[in-house]
């Protein structure tokens, strides 16, 4: 229904994430409530079946069955209740036993599920989930059954719930904004009812509106009446007077309470989830977003994580959007290409950050059954996330697949009878091709924009394998693949005919040996698997308004390879005194830097090039085009200060300096306090530095970490730098404390820092 939460209303859901029992081996008796599970390892959800290199490895290293089993008490106050197991996500399909019982399979990776095990289980200790999971490669399953350019991963790497309610109860509630004025919102509520008793039931549906930057609340409520052993729906209409809008610049949320109440005034049930006031419509020019004209500037995303895969807890998947929305000034992300954690879209939600999410699949389409299963899995995102303001379009087709006009029309007849509020786009990769959805969303890889096929259009992915990048790459290409991504968005933003478009994409990501330099990355996002930026994130982050941040950096290292010599060289290879033509100013090369600042002042080894404008010539559609200036190519080494200026006021400073060479490491923590509740983690990059804080954009030292204290480390040990850093988790355990964590490389100064976790308060089982 609603991304689910820890939460002790009359509703009872209690995180079920802790003390499972784990098992890489496959026996049927695993099932059994008297299996000796004492010897299996101990782990604490969301986890991955292995935790992997963060390269090199084969697949078959995460393709195998294996089991979970959790021994748990039902509580006494669930007597008389439903009691529902909930699973936000399992790769790939999941059989589930409860005390000995076969309570049901779910089939997909991507999709959430519940299963109902009140028949088989009793008040009291002495309680066994057991769950099967297979995460072979299952070619009767999408996405798989072709060639797929990502990894799967396996594991119950999402959250797991255990939910107690009433057999009245609420099964779905869907919010939908039909229109927004200056008096206020009128809103459509459709809530769907069980009553799962022998009698017919009477009593009122109440939904609250409580304001996160407060204020009055809100409530508007409908009379029900339930036959016995029925679902029905209410259905209803109602204005919200001053309702505060959600926005991509000022994403103003409510907190919503649904209550169903009997006649008696009893409350039975109740759930609470985040709902934003909004209408989103596509025009030619952008997304029509509470009447506003949005221009769509994004990235794609994958939830793929090193070393964990996709079983990555809370603060990592919320720590994914705030780098789209906040580091890299995105507006909108494309969830490429299945259905992403919940906790990552209540964060999109929380950060006003758009998105287009869409169906599992890559490019291959099976046979009806594969279809069918498609379609439930399209069901299932779009029941699962339709509250979510965030979201903006439902992708319906198979990623880049080829046209199939009855499973099209089946997709889109889908969405709309479940969501008619939000419009669908279906990603191809080719021009002339059956147009069913009410945005064509394409893939453009020409480096340039091509012409418009439709209108409205969406351009959802460009770059990407075009131009693979790494952060260990030399300059000069890291360069080209800023610019790259700059000269596109400049045609973006120049086109009115195109709503905007996202890039390929944010992050690297692991993929099968088909795709890549053969070590299973694809380097084409524009930061690292670990979330540490190439220059194309600075290109990205300088397009954003100076009221989110100001942004100033500039794209080299200011070495002696930040130059293609080969290029130069040979325009002055026919010089009858070469020396003297290299260290002329005929031999220059351009810096780039990317900032919304007005302008810039540089000093090159205290020499100042004046004030200088951005480069409005070459970059004339940009929020914020590039600058650049040149150096003398024979000699670049030493010293540049750069200052920025906004409104003729000095706004921000940089420096670039020429390493000399690493002589320290240093730890850099994204969070220093975790919750101990056993799967909380975050990320620890270590870099090489030399004396004056300056990395070592080359270093590929082997570095090893330890850890002790309250927690362990995820991640490779040693493990050789990438562009002189790298990057490892720390996970909590479940007791508070402190966890140290070291690195050391040979031949420099170590490192360390503490991170402290706290006390877990979440409501368990």
């Amino acid at each position: 229904m609603d991304a689910i939460r820890p939460y002790l209303g009359q509703r009872q859901i209690y995180d079920f994430n802790q003390h499972w029992k784990f098992t890489p081996q496959d026996e049927d008796r695993f099932k059994d409530v008297d299996v000796n599970d004492a010897p299996w390892a101990t782990i604490h959800l969301p986890a991955p079946n292995r935790v992997l290199p963060h390269k090199d490895f084969p697949v078959e290293t995460y393709q195998f069955c294996s089991w979970y089993r959790k021994h748990f008490t039902v509580p006494e106050s669930a007597a008389g209740k439903r009691i529902v197991l909930m699973c936000d996500g399992a790769m790939v399909v999941a059989e589930m036993f409860v005390n000995g019982q076969k309570m049901g399979t779910h089939v997909g990776g991507y999709t959430s599920f519940s299963i109902d095990i009140t028949s088989a289980v009793r008040l009291g200790p002495g309680n066994v989930v057991a769950i099967r999971l297979d995460s072979t490669r299952r070619t009767d399953v999408p996405p798989e059954g072709g060639i797929v350019d990502y990894m799967l991963f396996g594991g119950m790497y999402r959250n797991v719930y255990l939910a107690v309610y009433d057999p009245v109860h609420l099964q779905d509630v869907f919010l939908a904004t039909r229109e927004v004025t200056d008096e206020g919102a009128v809103l459509r509520a459709n809530v769907d009812i069980a009553n799962q008793t022998m009698d017919g039931w009477a009593g009122t549906v109440s939904i609250r509106f409580n304001r996160r930057s407060g204020g009055d609340a809100f409530e508007s409520s409908h009379e029900v009446t339930l036959s016995a052993q029925a679902v029905d729906t209410a259905q209803w209409e109602f204005f919200m007077p001053g309702a505060t809008l959600w926005d991509v610049d000022d994403p103003q949320l409510y907190d919503v309470a649904a209550s169903l109440v009997a006649g008696s005034g009893e409350t039975v049930d109740d759930v609470v989830f985040p709902f934003g006031v909004r209408t989103v419509s596509p025009k030619a020019n952008g997304l029509l977003l509470n009447g506003r004209v949005v221009k769509l500037r994004g990235l794609n995303r994958h939830q793929s994580f090193p070393y964990v895969g996709g079983a990555a807890p809370k603060r990592l998947q919320r720590r994914d959007a705030y780098i789209l929305k906040h580091e890299l000034g995105l507006n909108y992300v494309r969830t490429s290409h299945y259905p992403h954690d919940q906790s990552f879209l209540d964060a999109c939600d929380e950060f006003g950050l758009l998105v287009f999410t869409e169906l599992p699949g890559w490019q291959h389409i099976g046979d009806d059954a594969w279809r069918n299963q498609a379609l439930h899995d399209l069901r299932s995102l779009i029941i699962r996330d339709r509250n979510h303001p965030c979201i903006f379009m439902w992708g319906v087709r198979i990623n880049e697949s080829r046209d199939d006009h009855d499973f099209y029309a089946a997709t889109n007849q889908l969405a709309k009878s479940l969501d008619p509020t939000r419009p669908t786009g279906g990603v191809r990769n080719f021009r002339t091709s059956e147009f069913l959805e009410d945005v064509f969303t394409l893939n453009d890889f020409s480096m340039d924009l091509m012409p418009t096929v439709h209108t409205p259009q969406l351009i959802t992915e460009y770059m990407g394998h075009m131009y693979p990048t790494s952060s260990f790459d030399a300059e000069p290409r890291l360069v080209e693949h800023a610019l790259h991504h700059a000269r596109i968005v400049n045609s973006l933003y120049g086109r009115s005919d195109l709503m905007g478009g996202s890039g390929w994409c944010a992050f690297d990501y692991n993929t099968h040996r088909q795709f890549g330099p053969g070590d299973m990355v694809c380097y084409h996002g524009v930061m690292d698997m670990f979330r540490q930026p190439k220059f194309a994130a600075w290109f990205y982050a300088s397009q954003q308004s100076t009221k989110e941040q100001i942004v100033l950096h500039a794209a080299s290292y200011f070495t002696f390879a930040s130059v293609p010599h080969d290029a130069m060289l040979r325009e002055l290879i026919e010089a009858a005194e070469m020396e003297q033509e290299l260290v002329s100013g005929k031999y220059r090369w351009p810096i780039y830097v990317f900032s919304n600042c007005d302008e810039i002042e540089v000093h090159v080894n205290e020499q100042s090039l004046g004030r200088l404008l951005p480069d409005r010539d070459t970059f004339p559609n940009l929020p914020h085009p590039p600058f650049v200036f040149s150096v003398q190519g024979y000699q670049v080494c030493g010293k540049v200060d750069i200052m920025g200026y906004k409104d003729g006021q000095l706004v921000a400073e940089t420096c670039l300096q020429t390493p000399e060479g690493g002589t320290r490491l240093t730890l850099r923590a994204d969070d220093m306090e975790l919750v101990a509740d056993g799967s909380d983690m975050t990320q620890v990059v270590v870099e090489l530095v030399d004396r004056n804080g300056i990395r070592a954009p080359y270093g590929n030292r082997a570095v090893t970490f330890t850890c002790d204290g309250a927690g362990d480390l995820i991640g490779e040990t040693p493990v050789a730098m990438e562009g002189g850093r790298i990057g490892v988790f720390v996970r909590a355990g479940i007791l508070p404390g402190k966890i140290r964590i070291a690195a050391s490389a040979f031949g420099v100064d170590s490192a360390e820092i503490e991170i402290e976790t706290v006390l877990d308060t979440e409501p368990r089982l």
